[in-house]
C-alpha cells in the first residue's frame, strides 16, 4: 500500500495516534473513513474489501472487545503487525503484566481454512491477461472511493455501460478470478501447450529462473501439478538436446591444420560443456552482454505502478503504442532470459546449441535499423 502511494503521519489530540492517508488525499480537506483512517482496524477492513487482503498468514485479528480497548496502534501504541492466531476455546498469553483471556469458541476461522493465494500463480495469470489487453488504471477520476480499476480490453469505466464486477474490477484478485471463471485466460498457445511442452529437469530450472521462483516451481511439482500459466510465462518451450556429441577423431592418413593463433576461435556451444552453455544464460553473464548491445533497465512506475523495473530492448520506448510487453520490453529478468533463448532457437533452426554472440549481433543490427 505504501508503494502505491499510501502515507501515514502522527495524529493530533488525545484520541488519535496516527492518520493513515489514501493516495492523493489530505487530512485537512478529507473525510474520515473515506480519504483517511485513524485506526489500524479500519485500514485492514479497507484492504480486505478493496485489495483482497486476507490477513497475515490467514490469522484472525483481535477485535476491540478481546483486546480490551480502542483502535490505533497498540491500543494507543500497538504495532500494526500485531496479529494473533486464535483457536476455539484456547487461551492466549499476553505480555508481562497483562491478563490471560479466553478466546470465544464462536470465532470465525473461515479465513484459516481457505488456502492462501499463491502470489507466483496470481502474477503469472495477470501478466497473461495484460498480454491479452487487460490494464490497470487509476480510479480517482471515476470514483474517489476507489484506488485502481482492473479493466478488460476496450473497457472504459466512465462510458456508462461498463459494469463493476463484469467489465472492470477493484482488485487484481477479482480480475484474475473472473478471467478463470470465464475461461478468458487461455490463449491459443496455452491450449496447445500440454502436448508440446516438456517439463524441464531440476538442473535446467535452477539455471533458468531465480532461486525464489525455482522454489515455487518445485513446490508445484511436489503437489503433482504445474499451472499452465506459470509454465508458459516462466518456463516457456525449452528443449535441451540430450544426445551426446560423438568423440572427435582424425581421419586416417590425414593431418589436421593448426589453428592460426591470431584468429580467435569461433564461439560455438558445441565446443562448450553442458554446464558452460547454461552459464551463458545466467543473469550475471547475460546482462552485461545485453547492456553492451544497447539494452537498458528503467523504473517502471511512471508507465505501470504494478511493475518495478522494465528491461528495454535497444531503441524501444515503453510509452510507444507499438511497443509490447514481452516483446520490446520485459518486467522481469526471467522474461529477458527466456526471450534470448527463443531468439537463439530461431537463429539455430530450432535448437539451443547457438552462441550468445549471434544473438547480440542481431540485436546490434536491429538497433542500427531502428536508429
Amino acid at each position: 500500500m505504501r508503494r502505491s502511494g499510501w502515507t501515514w503521519k502522527t495524529g493530533t489530540g488525545l484520541m488519535t495516534d496516527y492518520y493513515y492517508i489514501k493516495p492523493g488525499c489530505k487530512v485537512k480537506d478529507g473525510v474520515k473513513g473515506r480519504d483517511f483512517f485513524v485506526s489500524v482496524e479500519d485500514v485492514r477492513r479497507f484492504a480486505t474489501r478493496n485489495y483482497g487482503w486476507r490477513g497475515d498468514g490467514g490469522c484472525v485479528e483481535r477485535s476491540d472487545a478481546t483486546s480490551g480497548g480502542g483502535g490505533g496502534v497498540d491500543g494507543k501504541k500497538r504495532s500494526c503487525h500485531s496479529v494473533e492466531s486464535i483457536a476455539p476455546g484456547s487461551k492466549r498469553q499476553k505480555g508481562e503484566g497483562h491478563q490471560v483471556t479466553t478466546a470465544s469458541s464462536s470465532v470465525d476461522l473461515s479465513l484459516r481454512s481457505q488456502p492462501a493465494v499463491d502470489p507466483f500463480e496470481k502474477r503469472g495469470v495477470w501478466q497473461a491477461l495484460q498480454r491479452e489487453g487487460w490494464r490497470a488504471i487509476s480510479a480517482g477520476k471515476y470514483n474517489k472511493l476507489h484506488d485502481w480499476y482492473y479493466c478488460r480490453p476496450s473497457c472504459d469505466p466512465g462510458d456508462g455501460t461498463s459494469k463493476l464486477g463484469v467489465d472492470f474490477f477493484l482488485s487484481e484478485d477479482a480480475a484474475v478470478e473472473f478471467a478463470r471463471r470465464s475461461s478468458m485466460v487461455t490463449s491459443t498457445s496455452i491450449k496447445n501447450m500440454d502436448e508440446e511442452q516438456q517439463q524441464p529437469n531440476a538442473a535446467t530450472q535452477a539455471a533458468m529462473v531465480p532461486y525464489n521462483e525455482a522454489k515455487s516451481i518445485e513446490k508445484h511439482h511436489a503437489r503433482g501439478r504445474m499451472h499452465e500459466i506459470d509454465y508458459l510465462l516462466i518456463s516457456s518451450k525449452i528443449k535441451v538436446s540430450e544426445t551426446p556429441a560423438g568423440p572427435l577423431s582424425t581421419p586416417p592418413d590425414c593431418r589436421t591444420k593448426p589453428q592460426d593463433p591470431a584468429i580467435p576461435l569461433p564461439s560455438s556451444a558445441k565446443s562448450c560443456s553442458s554446464a558452460s552453455r547454461h552459464d551463458l544464460y545466467e543473469w550475471s553473464s547475460l546482462w552485461p552482454l545485453l547492456e553492451t548491445a544497447g539494452w537498458q533497465v528503467i523504473k517502471a512506475g511512471k508507465y505501470n505502478p504494478l511493475h518495478d523495473w522494465y528491461y528495454v530492448r535497444p531503441s524501444r520506448d515503453p510509452r510507444d503504442e507499438k511497443s509490447k510487453l514481452g516483446t520490446d520490453y520485459f518486467a522481469s529478468k526471467n522474461d529477458v532470459i527466456e526471450f534470448v533463448k527463443v531468439e537463439d532457437e530461431k537463429e539455430s533452426a530450432g535448437t539451443v546449441e547457438k552462441s550468445v554472440g549471434a544473438m547480440l549481433q542481431a540485436f546490434e543490427e536491429e538497433a542500427a535499423m531502428w536508429t
